[in-house]
């Protein structure tokens, strides 16, 4: 693996139930890149992955019947405060709104 210069770690929670399963089959957590290069923009279809990982990995599961995401992933930094980095499908609006009931801020 590359170095990883600020030492945080990524902690990925998938809605769909085939890679809940997967990740409950193998333990109830897995230590995987992203689909997508450090610093390049994310991979929304399994064609993007297979394009930019090769033949370096060894399968993907897709999610459902849909090809491609509509929108990557929301990255969400806790490092001393809470910094949404990339919003994604998960909406700023959406968390502040389950934040302010846990009278929590963005």
């Amino acid at each position: 693996l590359p170095f990883v210069s600020d030492q945080t770690i990524g902690i990925r929670l998938p809605s769909d139930l085939t890679a809940q399963k997967f990740i409950e089959d193998c333990g109830g957590a897995i230590f995987a890149t992203s689909a997508n290069l450090s610093g390049e923009s994310p991979c929304l279809c399994s064609n993007e992955v297979k394009e930019v990982f090769g033949g370096k990995i060894a399968a993907i599961i897709k999610e459902g019947n849909t090809e491609c995401l509509c929108k990557a992933s929301t990255v969400v930094s806790l490092v001393n405060d809470m910094k949404i980095l990339r919003e994604g499908s998960i909406t700023q609006k959406e968390i502040a709104k389950v934040l302010q009931k846990q009278k929590m801020s963005v």
